[in-house]
């Protein structure tokens, strides 16, 4: 029924997401520009049809991060 979906980040500081559904791309495309939301800003997924499923394939994109370490574990001897 709602072919598209849309994840953002919404609230004080950016800390809550919220998903939107909608059923053509005229309404999806008013939500964006009413939001004043950047494609860098949003993920944007389609529901194929794909049979009786129903269910939509996300694939999400993966953010990078960067994992810092402590002085214990970048000091520690391997014990080997």
């Amino acid at each position: 029924m709602f072919p598209l979906r849309l994840e953002h980040m919404d609230g004080v500081d950016m800390k809550d997401k919220r998903v939107c559904f909608f059923e053509i791309e005229e309404n999806l495309q008013k939500y964006l520009d009413r939001s004043n939301l950047k494609p860098s800003d949003y993920q944007l997924y389609r529901k194929e049809e794909c049979g009786n499923s129903g269910q939509m394939p996300l694939e999400k994109k993966r953010r990078s991060t960067t994992r810092k370490q402590t002085k214990s574990q970048s000091s520690e001897p391997s014990s080997s």
